[in-house]
């Protein structure tokens, strides 16, 4: 460039902005985990192991599975519960005039829900949903 803004014109320093910092991770045993990654500015990444649990299909009968609530095996114990086909049901035979007939869905276990529960805990597993 050339004229009376020619001395004014610098070119911007390479890496503008912050300078760049390169830290390598390194890892370092602490508490529960099995190791912690550091990086710069003391942020850490911690990579522990956890306990994974098979899934297990849970569905209208009873299944073995081990309790997530008391780490049990078990073969857990079901409940008929009325959900939302069984009112579904019920609403649509009411809707058809089927007044007689609407009571129905709620003495037939395939219309209901499953709740399955622990038998060691009591505390409730999975609800099957059939809708």
């Amino acid at each position: 460039f050339t004229g009376p803004h020619a001395a004014h014109f610098q070119p911007p320093p390479y890496g503008f902005g912050y300078p760049t910092i390169t830290v390598q991770p390194t890892m370092v045993p602490i508490g529960d985990c099995s190791f912690c990654i550091r990086f710069a500015f003391n942020r850490c990444i911690c990579t522990c192991a956890v306990a994974q649990m098979a899934v297990v299909n849970l569905t209208d009968t009873p299944g073995r599975i081990t309790c997530p609530h008391c780490m049990t095996d078990v073969i857990t114990e079901i409940e008929s519960i009325y959900g939302l086909l069984t009112w579904l049901i019920c609403g649509s035979l009411v809707f058809f005039m089927c007044w007689l007939c609407c009571w129905i869905p709620f003495c037939v276990d395939a219309c209901k829900d499953v709740k399955h529960t622990c038998p060691n805990c009591k505390k409730i597993i999975r609800i099957y949903k059939r809708l």
